[in-house]
């Protein structure tokens, strides 16, 4: 058996778009991915995953992350405060009280 990830079949570009439309994978500029994203936030959820393909070169890594962080972030969750902290504070406070 080959090691992984070398089982896994190379995907074709018809299987990539496939992928993209039924949303199992985010892919584009910033505005597409944040219009991707904008599906799952319509449907409730409030939380995302990403990973980055295993043989992406380290800066177009490093590229992607920082554009997701400046350029898509700020659209979604304009507001400094981390959702979890106020979950936190919340839950302190009404321990308190």
């Amino acid at each position: 058996m080959p090691p992984w990830p070398k089982t896994l079949p190379e995907a074709n570009l018809e299987q990539i778009e496939e992928r993209i439309r039924a949303g199992y994978m985010l892919c584009g500029d910033p505005d597409e991915v944040l219009e991707q994203v904008r599906k799952y936030e319509n449907v409730g959820c409030d939380q995302v995953v990403f990973g980055l393909p295993i043989s992406m070169p380290l800066d177009a890594a490093i590229e992607t992350v920082r554009l997701f962080g400046t350029q898509v972030i700020p659209k979604l969750d304009p507001d400094p405060v981390h959702r979890s902290s106020r979950f936190r504070d919340a839950a302190a406070e009404a321990t308190r009280a």
